[in-house]
């Protein structure tokens, strides 16, 4: 058992201990850090996606959509027209559809 007491060479022993339990707690948080990433990448929670912001549209309200072609391709896998369209496709599915990148898929 390690304690002040210790004598000397004990006392280096337990240091030895107690270093290698530091490293092993690193180790395991390490370990959980990526599975908690790898985890959210595999559910499609990436960082490289976009919340539309449909707001902007005010869709409740009926404005008309923009006929301009700009496609998004949205996290559904699917090419919208325009970020009107994939709001519009957002608030009547009631998906969570964000915008995965600029341009067709």
């Amino acid at each position: 058992m390690c304690n002040k007491r210790s004598s000397q060479p004990d006392l280096k022993h337990c240091q030895e201990i107690d270093h290698l339990r530091i490293t092993m707690a690193r180790f395991v948080l390490l370990l959980l850090s990526v599975a908690i990433a790898s985890a959210s990448i595999a559910v499609g929670e990436t960082t490289d996606t976009i919340p539309p912001n449909c707001i902007q549209y005010r869709l409740h309200l009926g404005v008309p959509c923009p006929e301009k072609y700009n496609p998004v391709c949205g996290t559904d896998g699917i090419t919208y027209k325009n970020k009107y369209k994939l709001c519009l496709k957002r608030m009547n599915s009631g998906l969570n559809i964000q915008t995965a990148h600029m341009g067709e898929c």
